[in-house]
């Protein structure tokens, strides 16, 4: 099979490459599914929509993130390993964790940032630190509220394990075939040492848009023999969501040079059913439970070791 890979450096590069980049001349106007896409199957009632949200924010998109936190934190927090982090923390103006008393007493460096000098200092022992890949596919029959709904938990995962004092890795791929192709886009949506940042967070796990206006328009983009497969085929839709398989999630992101993790890669696939809300954080406790449910980095002698995930198999 032939295979088109796409690296983004960023989200940010993702998204101008989108915008900014130049259908396929084979493409007419009206055959571009990313511009034409209508509210129900995309979330959006146009592109010019989409790029509003994306440039001002999406408010539902972020309360609802907030709000599934609190909702589901709790059931996720009693299987993260605990730690203290009083020896890793610094106090600065700015930083991630408040000091209610400095504040209180009017000190500027009333915030805590947590101490990482250098990478091997961030694989010690005990450290959290955690990488998360999920497929942002979705077939055309999935709708547009389910993708919301399993975004929306996705990202109050990843906000709940920063809010445990976990360090995330957070990566989305989007991965689809016809015949003998496919294209892959990789994007990194933060790395160990960045910021949380919800509105992306949101939107880019939680929108349609995110998929049938953003990524619909980098494979408008791609070379004819795609295009002429995908989209001018007579088969409908923009190919068939793949996962990634075993292999290629276990190796995620060490093979240029990045950490192994202690718990390995946890993985998120497609969404491939429409799912209520109840089935949708089961499925995400189940992957969370996975990873977690026996190991405690408080214990270095436990023998224990995590069951091995239950990944998709080619």
């Amino acid at each position: 099979m032939k295979t088109y890979v796409s690296l983004f450096d960023s989200y940010n590069e993702l998204i101008t490459k989108a915008i900014s980049g130049e259908a396929n001349d084979n493409l007419s106007s009206s055959s571009l599914e990313s511009r034409n896409g209508n509210l129900s199957f995309t979330g959006t009632r146009s592109w010019a929509d989409c790029l509003s949200m994306i440039n001002a924010g999406w408010p539902e998109g972020r309360d609802t993130v907030y709000r599934f936190t609190q909702e589901y934190g709790a059931i996720w927090a009693k299987f993260f390993p605990n730690k203290d982090y009083s020896d890793v923390l610094k106090p600065d103006i700015t930083g991630s964790v408040p000091n209610i008393a400095a504040y209180i007493a009017g000190e500027p460096e009333c915030m805590f940032e947590f101490f990482r000098d250098e990478e091997q200092e961030r694989l010690i022992a005990g450290c959290k630190l955690q990488r998360i890949i999920i497929c942002g596919n979705a077939s055309a029959y999935i709708k547009a509220e389910v993708i919301y709904q399993f975004g929306s938990l996705i990202a109050a995962l990843v906000n709940s394990m920063e809010m445990a004092g976990f360090s995330v890795e957070l990566w989305i791929v989007w991965k689809s075939k016809r015949d003998n192709q496919q294209v892959e886009y990789f994007c990194p949506l933060k790395k160990f040492q960045e910021r949380l940042d919800i509105d992306k967070l949101a939107f880019s796990l939680a929108h349609p848009s995110m998929l049938r206006r953003i990524i619909f328009s980098l494979i408008e983009q791609e070379n004819d023999s795609v295009v002429n497969s995908f989209i001018l085929s007579g088969l409908g839709g923009y190919g068939s969501p793949v996962n990634l398989d075993r292999e290629e999630i276990m190796k995620f992101g060490t093979e240029g040079g990045g950490p192994a993790m202690i718990h390995g890669n946890m993985y998120f696939k497609f969404v491939d059913g429409n799912y209520n809300l109840e089935q949708l954080a089961n499925n995400c406790t189940c992957v969370v439970k996975e990873h977690y449910k026996e190991v405690s980095f408080n214990d270095p002698g436990n023998p224990e070791k995590p069951s091995e995930p239950n990944l998709p198999k080619n």
